[in-house]
C-alpha cells in the first residue's frame, strides 16, 4: 500500500484479520496501531447534533439478527 496523502481513512468491520498476521501487521503499519474511532455492534448514536437521546444502531441502521448454529461434520 502506498499513499502520498498525509491523512488516511480506513473503514473495516474486521480490522484484525483472522489467520493473516502479515495482513494485520501491514494494515496497522499503514493506518496506525489503534483505531481513532470504534463503533461497536451494540452502540448507540445521536441522530442529530442537538439530540440528547441516543438511538441503538441495531434496529435503526442494522437489522436485528440471531445466530442459529448448525453442526456440519466434515467426513
Amino acid at each position: 500500500m502506498q499513499s502520498h496523502f498525509k491523512a488516511r481513512l480506513g473503514l473495516s468491520a474486521t480490522p484484525e484479520r483472522l489467520f493473516d498476521e502479515d495482513g494485520s501487521a501491514a494494515l496497522k503499519e499503514f493506518f496506525g496501531e489503534e483505531p481513532v474511532f470504534v463503533l461497536g455492534i451494540g452502540s448507540k448514536v445521536k441522530l442529530n447534533e442537538g439530540d440528547t437521546k441516543e438511538t441503538p444502531i441495531i434496529g435503526k441502521f442494522l437489522s436485528n439478527y440471531t445466530y442459529d448454529f448448525k453442526i456440519a461434520p466434515l467426513e
